[in-house]
This record gives C-alpha cells, structure tokens and sequence, in this order.
C-alpha cells in the first residue's frame, strides 16, 4: 500500500533530476553498495532501448524531409533522324536537357509534413522515457520496500527473543510453566519465517529492477535501496495539473502531428496548380539539307501540365483535414486523461501525506510507549505473555 501511494506521488512530480551514477550497465558482480532512486532514473535512461528507437526514426523522418524539398532531377533525351530512302545518311540528331518544377509550393509543404512527423516522433521518444520511469521507478520501491519489511521483521525478531529470555528468566523464577516459553519460542520462529520468506523473495526483485534498469543483476546483489521521501503538495493540484499538461510529450506530438496534417493539406491544395517543365537543347543539321535546313540551331521548350483531375485532388485535401482534425481532437482527449490521472494522483499524494503524519505524530509513539510499558511490566512478573505478543 505504502508503496503505491509513494508511486503515485512520484508520479504527480514527474521526473527528478538524475545524479551520477557509480556505474555504467556493464558494472560487474557487487559494483554497487547503494544505489538511489536518482541513480535507477538515470541509468535506466541511459540503457534502455526504446527512446533511442524513436530517435532513429525521427532521423529518417528528418532525411526525408530534406529529400522532399528537392526538385526531380533533370533529364537528358536526344533523338536521330534517319530518312527511309537512306538508311546510312545522317542529315539529322538533336540533344536536349529538361528540368520539371511545380507552380506552387508543394515541394516546401511536403517537406514540412515530414519534418513535423519527426517532431512528433521525437515527442514520443520522450514519452517511452517517461515509461521507462515509471518502470524503474516502481521496480525499485518494491525492492526497497521489500527491505525496509525484511529490516523492521528482524528488529521483531530480535524483541521477540528478548521476550523469550524474559519468559525463561520468569520459568525458573517459578512464575510460568513450559508452556509459555514453547508460545514465545513459537513467535520468535513465525518472525524468522517471514523475514526468511521475503529474504528469499529478494533476488527476484532486484532481478527485476536490474531489467527495467537495463544493469546486471549481479552488479546488486549487495545494493541497499532507500524509499525516497514524499514529494511536497505545495504546488497545489491546479499546479500539479499545469505541470503535466505543460510537459506531456504525448500533448507535444498531437501538436506535430496536428502541423503535419495542415501541411499534407497544403501540399494537396497545391496538386491545383500545375507543373511546368522547361528545356534546351542542340541541333546537328546535314550540309546535304537544303536553306535553313541545313544549318545547326539551339532550341528552347517550355510544358506544363493540365491539372484536370479535380476530384482527386480535392480527396486528398479533404483526407488531410480530417486527419488535422482527428489528430486535434485526440489531443484534447490527451489532455482530459492527464487531468483525471494526476487528479486522482494527487488525492492519493494527500491521503497518502495525512496517513503518514498520523503515523509519525500520533500512533507510532502511541505504540511504542505502550509496547515498551508491556515490556518491562512483563520483565518485572506482572504483565501477561498475551499482551506481550
């Protein structure tokens, strides 16, 4: 229970700033005595795979955008003019080079389509970084938790012989029979099977940690883990909330890809607008030709093409609103679910923050005056071994 309300504070204070680690991922057997929460953080970042996979793809969404904005390359053609009566004559051969480029935009437009998806891909890089908090983060309060239980078990453990030796002492003063020491004996042994039980639950633990961490395993082996301290409200939930939305990099994608959809329109709109392709070129004439047949010439084309298929055009525009929408849409529902989740974090954070004072301040020393006021009635032959235990 603790250690889900820790979580969930953690959670509402996002990410903490990493100090340097003692280590690196191929740190071999016992290379940590301790490790802190910040450590995990950052070597879990460090090692893990996943951002680095939507940074690779961010990269090629980048070389494409640069590709995008280029023109076609030109093209060289040449012809031969060959008359039918004389195959072997040659009175005619033309060369030319011809370059393409749109009226309009498009070239830029889709060029930015595919820089904005790199954004947005880059923005989810970050969002598997959050991810792999998460991860370690919850792997690494089991773990310490778990040591934290194993701790207070033998300090039981350890009061619970006292209460033994007590009661022997209390046996041979003739004040209890046999009975009462096989029953405090009993408790010392339920003790140790717990603490021995989650001491073998241990390993595994760690084990998964080391994963979610991206470490050997045995690199921790002897590693003590410290619960961190609750994070402060102070901020109060409409902070909380702020901070979230501000630093979403799941909100920061839907905003390039909602820039990536209005430029995939863009570039549609300029499908409208045609092509022109402009050339030149030489001329080899025969001396056998007769006038200004005969004589060699430089020429000069100018195309361009008819953009007649309206219809077609028009869809591609249309499917580019509705992906801006959709993606402006899934945006707001982004939002909306970050709100409600660090909402019902933040509650946990200051349920968890009132039981925890309660603890320190009231119930904890109530126990404790009360065990300690049992403890020395029963060491003095007045108590009871059932208050005791």
């Amino acid at each position: 229970m603790a250690g889900a309300l820790l979580l969930t504070a953690l959670a509402v204070c996002g990410v903490p700033a990493a100090v340097a680690a003692d280590g690196t991922k191929d740190a071999g057997p016992g290379a940590y005595a301790s490790i802190t929460l910040d450590q995990a953080v950052e070597l879990a970042l460090k090692n893990r795979p996943e951002p680095k996979t939507k940074l690779h793809q961010a990269g090629a969404l980048k070389a494409k955008s640069i590709a995008a904005k280029k023109l076609p390359d030109p093209m060289i053609s040449g012809g031969l003019a060959v008359p039918f009566t004389d195959p072997l004559a040659f009175p005619e051969a033309s060369v030319m080079i011809s370059q393409s480029f749109p009226l309009s935009k498009e070239l830029k437009h889709s060029s930015q389509v595919f820089k904005k998806q790199a954004e947005a891909v880059e923005a989810m890089a970050g969002a598997d970084a959050l991810d792999i908090v998460y991860d370690v983060k919850t792997s690494y309060i089991a773990v310490a938790e778990l040591q934290e239980q194993i701790r207070v078990l033998g300090e039981i453990e350890g009061l619970a012989a006292v209460v033994a030796t007590s009661t022997n002492a209390r046996i041979a003063a003739g004040m209890g029979d046999a009975s009462m020491a096989a029953r405090a004996q009993a408790e010392v042994e339920k003790v140790k099977s717990e603490r021995e039980s989650l001491e073998a639950s241990l390993p595994g633990r760690k084990a998964l940690f080391a994963a979610a961490a991206g470490i050997d395993p045995a690199s921790i082996e002897q590693a003590a883990f410290t619960l961190p301290p609750m994070p402060s409200t102070d901020e109060g939930i409409d902070g909380a909330i702020a901070k979230a939305l501000k630093s979403s990099p799941e909100i920061e994608a839907a905003g390039a890809e909602i820039a990536a959809s209005e430029a995939e329109k863009k570039a549609a709109k300029a499908g409208f607008l045609p092509m022109m392709t402009v050339g030149a070129g030489y001329a080899y004439k025969s001396d056998k030709l007769m006038g200004l047949m005969g004589k060699d010439a430089f020429m000069v084309t100018i195309g361009i093409t008819v953009p007649i298929w309206f219809k077609k055009t028009k869809a591609m525009v249309d499917e580019a609103g509705e992906n801006a929408a959709a993606m402006a849409s899934m945006k707001k529902e982004v939002e909306v679910k970050i709100k409600q989740q660090v909402a019902m974090a933040y509650a946990e954070l200051m349920k968890a923050e009132a039981e925890h004072r309660s603890l320190v301040e009231s119930v904890i020393p109530q126990i404790t005056l009360a065990h300690d006021l049992t403890l020395a009635s029963y060491a003095a032959g007045s108590g009871d071994l059932t208050d005791v235990i």
